[in-house]
């Protein structure tokens, strides 16, 4: 096989993986959504903690960012509806950084009050004010 068949066969699997990439990123999305909504009423009912029920919400945002930016990714290539896709990996870039920082203060709020109670290390609380600041610094 000569260089430029190998290099075509390459770009058109490159471009099959990324275009399932999308499907597959969906799928995952669906079921965390589900996920998510099955934690929070398991959390209600008392079986699961706060903690990993919002450790799953988490994950959605992230998931949502890794969506928005492969079909941003997508609409670059095929040069379909770019403005839009682009907008809309923008916005899910804010929602899953704004989520994390939420996550990042809720963790260190958690970690003082253990702290106060003698439950975790000083260093437990000073590993959460550094993610809170090294988010923030983004």
């Amino acid at each position: 096989m000569s260089n430029s068949r190998l290099a075509l066969a390459l770009f058109l699997l490159a471009v099959c993986a990324r275009a399932g990439e999308v499907e597959r990123l969906a799928v995952e999305l669906d079921r965390a959504e589900k996920k998510a909504a099955y934690s929070e009423w398991l959390y209600t009912e008392g079986v699961l903690a706060k903690s990993e029920a919002e450790q799953t919400k988490l994950l959605v945002f992230r998931l949502k960012n890794d969506l928005a930016a492969a079909r941003l990714e997508e609409a670059q290539k095929t040069g379909k509806d770019e403005a839009a896709a682009k907008e809309a990996a923008d916005a899910a870039s804010r929602e899953w950084k704004r989520a994390e920082l939420d996550a990042a203060l809720l963790n260190l709020k958690r970690q003082r009050t253990l702290y106060a109670k003698g439950v975790v290390p000083r260093s437990d609380v000073r590993r959460a004010e550094e993610a809170v600041a090294a988010l923030q610094a983004k």
